[in-house]
C-alpha cells in the first residue's frame, strides 16, 4: 500500500529530466575525474588544446511500471554518455563513458522498463544491458514503494538495505536461456551481485558490486 507519506517522499526525492539537463554537464565532468582521475582530462582535452565544453545531444528516460522515470541516459555531442538515477535516494551516477554513445535507435524518448524485453527492443539492445536496466528499476521501485521515512543521513543505511535486497533478488540469478532470437556472443554465465561479490567489502551498508 502506498501511503501519503510515501507519495510526498517520492515527490521530494524525484529528479525530473529538466533538473537533470540543468546539472548533468557538471555531474558528468565530476564523474570523469572521480572515476578516471586527471589522466582522462589530460589525454582527451589538454593534449588537444580543448576545454571541457560538452553539450547534451539527447536524453532518454527509462520508466517504472507507473510510468515514472527510474533513470536517465544522457548522450553528449561529440561522444560520451552518462546514466543517472531519477531518485535522490539512489547513487547519482550509474554508468559513464568518455567516448561512446547510448544510442539504440529508440522510437521514443521515454521507454517503460517492463517493455524492454519485447522482440523489437531485443533486436536493438544487448540482453545483458536490458537486465542491468531492470536491476536499476527494481532498486528504485523498492525504495519508492517501501516505507522509508525520509532521505536524510539517518535513513541512508535503510535505503541502501532496500537497494541491496533488490539487487540480491535481481542479480542473484543465472542467465542460461535468454528469449528466442537473442544472439549469443559467449556462453559464460556470470554476474556482479549475490554470490559473485561475496569476498568484497561493504560500503554504506551494501556490498560492493564485483
Amino acid at each position: 500500500m502506498i501511503t501519503q507519506e510515501m507519495v510526498q517522499l517520492n515527490k521530494e526525492n524525484f529528479i525530473s529530466s529538466e533538473e537533470i539537463l540543468s546539472t548533468v554537464t557538471g555531474i558528468y565532468k565530476n564523474a570523469l575525474h572521480e572515476n578516471f582521475g586527471d589522466d582522462i582530462q589530460t589525454r582527451s582535452y589538454l593534449l588537444e588544446g580543448k576545454t571541457f565544453d560538452k553539450s547534451v545531444r539527447d536524453i532518454f528516460s527509462f520508466n517504472d511500471d507507473k510510468n515514472i522515470s527510474a533513470c536517465y541516459a544522457v548522450n553528449f555531442e561529440g561522444g560520451g554518455f552518462i546514466i543517472v538515477s531519477a531518485d535522490k535516494r539512489m547513487p547519482e551516477v550509474l554508468a559513464i563513458s568518455e567516448t561512446n554513445s547510448f544510442d539504440f535507435a529508440f522510437n521514443s524518448r521515454e521507454l517503460k522498463v517492463d517493455e524492454l524485453k519485447s522482440e523489437e527492443m531485443l533486436s536493438k539492445m544487448p540482453y545483458g544491458l536490458i537486465i542491468w536496466i531492470e536491476d536499476i528499476n527494481n532498486a528504485v521501485t523498492a525504495i519508492r514503494y517501501n516505507s522509508l521515512s525520509d532521505s536524510s543521513d539517518n535513513n541512508t543505511d535503510k535505503a541502501n538495505d532496500v537497494t541491496t535486497d533488490a539487487n540480491e533478488i535481481t542479480l542473484g540469478y543465472e542467465i542460461n536461456t535468454p528469449p528466442p532470437g537473442t544472439p549469443y556472443l559467449v556462453n559464460t554465465t556470470w554476474g556482479q551481485g549475490n554470490g559473485y561479490n561475496d569476498s568484497l567489502a561493504f560500503c554504506s551498508g551494501s556490498q560492493n558490486i564485483s
